[in-house]
């Protein structure tokens, strides 16, 4: 007798049936958890808090109060809240705007 090394063959089956796991977003079952840990930039504010960072005021425009709504116009404060990396140079420029706007 003489032996081969042979590779199996796969018998075709019948298509398997799907289970509400692969049903997709009908079928009911949990998203799988994400590992990621949290951004250290994370801002987070109250409902009705401005989003400001370290502001304890109330908001009145697009989640921020009247001061911060004014910032973020002029891209002083991103929506987040967070101030952006170049905002020593924006904030000269707006104040300077602002000095200039009372003496006329």
């Amino acid at each position: 007798m003489s032996k081969t090394n042979s590779v199996p063959t796969e018998v075709p089956t019948a298509a398997k049936p799907t289970t509400p796991k692969d049903a997709g977003p009908s079928g009911g079952g949990h998203k799988p958890a994400t590992l990621t840990a949290p951004s250290k930039n994370n801002v987070v504010a109250l409902p009705g808090m401005c989003l400001g960072e370290g502001c304890k005021k109330r908001s009145e425009k697009a989640n921020f109060c009247m001061e911060h709504f004014d910032w973020f116009k002029e891209g002083l404060v991103t929506k987040e809240g967070r101030k952006p990396t170049d905002f020593d140079k924006k904030f000269f420029d707006y104040t300077r705007r602002l000095a200039k706007k009372k003496t006329a």
